[in-house]
């Protein structure tokens, strides 16, 4: 038991300080981050090609115009976390996040009016770096959120190991408990059939020294008898 409990303290204190570290993160449920991001990355990317599709062939699309309005800004505006790392990485997004969609939004109406040349400048001057910056710091953004994954899935592992020794100690002092009862239950049944035997023991003497002693007195009375 002195061992297995020494294994599930040092095992609870890794718990703990994993719980500890996942609360310094300051992710909240770190799959459903990670999901959020990569599907955010995803829609940059794919309004990226949008443009590049309008540009080269003219072909129209609908919406990505505004910064707030987009699955992300949406998020952004009603996602509050109190980790300082989450913050930062936030806030290094905004700007190049509002720049992507400001240049959307006028190269669509440089192609409006067919000026091309306009549309190329501002997507190859503009819009291709932001896209870049704003998926460089959602990267950062999934990096953090499978640090917390995997602290999740470290604690998961302490946790069931946690309960298997709990397991195994709860079995161990049970089993000494029912050997105990059993010593005491064998100690008990030594003393009543010590308690009989004394009893016993005790009886068949005294009928033995009754015995001894009446037997010569009663020959004794008889052989006065006979004198008399």
């Amino acid at each position: 038991v002195k061992e297995a409990f020494t294994a599930w303290e040092m095992h609870h204190n890794e718990f703990m300080r994993l719980a500890d570290s996942l609360g310094q993160l300051g992710v909240g449920n770190p799959d459903r981050l990670k999901e959020s991001i990569q599907k955010f990355q995803k829609d940059h990317i794919q309004i990226d090609l949008h443009i590049i599709d309008l540009i080269n062939g003219g072909k129209p699309f609908e919406g990505a115009e505004d910064h707030e309005l987009c699955d992300f800004g949406k998020w952004r505006a009603t996602n509050q976390f109190e980790s300082p790392a989450l913050q930062a990485i936030l806030a290094a997004t905004d700007e190049p996040h509002r720049v992507f969609h400001d240049a959307v939004k006028r190269i669509k109406i440089a192609m409006k009016t067919d000026d091309i040349a306009d549309a190329s400048k501002i997507e190859s001057a503009e819009m291709r770096d932001a896209v870049e910056a704003s998926c460089a710091q959602f990267a950062k953004l999934d990096e953090l959120a499978g640090q917390a994954q995997g602290i999740v899935r470290a604690m998961a592992k302490a946790d069931g190991a946690l309960e298997q020794l709990e397991t195994l100690m709860d079995g161990s002092i049970q089993q000494r408990v029912s050997q105990s009862v059993e010593n005491a239950s064998l100690a008990k049944s030594v003393s009543i059939i010590a308690t009989i035997a004394g009893v016993l023991v005790g009886g068949g003497l005294a009928f033995f020294l009754t015995v001894s002693i009446t037997r010569p007195l009663r020959s004794g009375v008889t052989f006065a008898n006979g004198l008399a």
